[in-house]
């Protein structure tokens, strides 16, 4: 059996190993203030809500808000997320998304998955979007993305961005941890130009 093979059946099966350190999955907004207000879900990938390609291009193409991170597992000194949501209020669909690999320094490695350039190459059919992100993430589990090894032992913390009496370290919309391996910090950043508000998702090691 030839590793694409092998990965796809992984993939499709989500026969993923999970640790007693699991914390269910789950949605939840995180809002921000100030003048490029946002609304984020972060949200939890487990093998119970099905295979992983398609639960994250389901969750995408069903998310509306300006955000949406999707935390996907651990593999070694990495952690896996699916990030997306309008980069920007400038037009009427700006909707990106990519698959990320955030390693433990922080660094990190971004595929597109979807946005306007993809878009206007793809088409505005709902089924054309929907096969294309999930054949470039076929593709991925071929390649870089470890499906096959990625792992449920971390802890997911939402942040309190915006908020008037957060301290430095709480200003994220999620935090990952894992004992003496990671301690990352991602937020929705925004920033602004003319009267239209940019955003995109950053991330930082906690130091």
């Amino acid at each position: 059996m030839s590793m694409f093979s092998f990965r796809s059946m992984l993939l499709g099966a989500s026969l993923l190993a999970i640790s007693a350190f699991d914390s269910a999955a789950f949605a939840a907004p995180v809002n921000h203030e100030g003048m490029c207000r946002r609304s984020v879900d972060v949200v939890q990938w487990t093998p119970q809500k099905g295979p992983m390609a398609r639960f994250v291009t389901d969750t995408f193409l069903a998310n509306k808000t300006t955000g949406l991170w999707i935390g996907l597992g651990r593999s070694g000194t990495s952690f896996w997320s699916a990030e997306g949501g309008d980069s920007n209020d400038a037009c009427d669909d700006c909707r990106v998304l990519r698959l990320v690999e955030t390693r433990a320094d922080g660094t990190r490695k971004r595929y597109d998955l979807w946005g306007q350039e993809i878009s206007n190459r793809v088409g505005a059919d709902p089924a054309a979007e929907k096969a294309h992100i999930l054949a470039e993430l076929w593709k991925l589990a071929a390649g870089p993305w470890p499906t096959d090894k990625l792992t449920q032992d971390y802890a997911l913390t939402l942040g309190r961005p915006d908020a008037p009496d957060a301290t430095a370290t709480q200003i994220f919309d999620v935090a990952i941890q894992t004992k003496n391996i990671l301690n990352l910090r991602y937020d929705f950043e925004s920033t602004t130009s003319m009267c239209w508000c940019f955003f995109d998702w950053k991330s930082q090691r906690k130091r």
